[in-house]
């Protein structure tokens, strides 16, 4: 993740990294999901056991959210926070307490789990199996978007979701069958481009980057690139059958 000053922070199994340049600093050892930077170079880190704040000079465990991998703030700077098992949380001013955000016609102890937590177009969402829901700051819950409901009704309970503009790709809970979604496309669009996806159905994706026509999937297969705007020269092709035998 980028600070806006120019160093990366790595979050990974051996620690959380700071990369500047050609220098690296190992700011923690522990097993790392995620982090989030602050103004000050200070950050939060999503660790199997909690977050914890990682200061100048201290490494302090806050509240006992664990393996959380996802950090966004809202305009009030509430912290939102959404972990491995699709639970978001709230937290508090102080980053000690932690709230569960359901959605409000959600019920029953599965509704805390397989939650999607996203930004774009600088508005926060809570995909869940009841539906999608914007992040309201003012009143700090959630606000049903029933409108999406049918149109986004393939993406309950994804395991990876990336936002791109107007697009939102996204796969199902085991990082599988991805697919993408464009508010601004019709409907045959949609579907042609999710067609040029079936390829890669049965890979997990961890990871991704939209460059202009350039699509970029990371897993555990490795590193596959693709040219978006690129036509397969077979769907141009016109079949012809040719009936060599009947039988009756």
């Amino acid at each position: 993740q980028p600070d806006g000053k120019g160093a990366i922070y790595a979050a990974t199994a051996g620690g959380l990294f700071r990369i500047e340049a050609q220098r690296m600093e190992q700011l923690s050892s522990e097993h790392t999901l995620s982090c989030f930077i602050n103004p000050d170079g200070s950050c939060y880190t999503g660790e199997v056991d909690g977050i914890y704040y990682i200061g100048t000079h201290a490494r302090t465990l806050l509240n006992k959210v664990e393996k959380a991998t996802h950090f966004y703030q809202d305009e009030r700077g509430t912290l939102l926070v959404r972990n491995i098992y699709g639970q978001v949380f709230r937290l508090s001013e102080d980053r000690k307490e932690y709230i569960f955000i359901i959605p409000r016609n959600a019920s029953g102890e599965e509704a805390r789990y397989n939650n999607t937590l996203y930004r774009q177009d600088n508005t926060l969402y809570v995909q869940g199996h009841v539906g999608l829901f914007y992040w309201e700051a003012d009143s700090q819950s959630l606000v049903e978007m029933p409108e999406m409901a049918g149109l986004l009704r393939d993406a309950q309970y994804p395991q990876f979701i990336y936002p791109d503009g107007k697009r939102l790709w996204f796969t199902n809970n085991e990082g599988k069958a991805l697919r993408v979604y464009d508010r601004s496309a019709s409907p045959e669009e949609r579907e042609r481009w999710n067609a040029l996806l079936y390829p890669m159905h049965h890979l997990q994706v961890l990871a991704m980057d939209v460059a202009g026509e350039n699509v970029w999937l990371g897993g555990n297969f490795g590193l596959i690139q693709g040219q978006w705007g690129q036509q397969e020269p077979d769907y141009n092709r016109t079949n012809h059958i040719h009936i060599r035998r009947i039988i009756l």
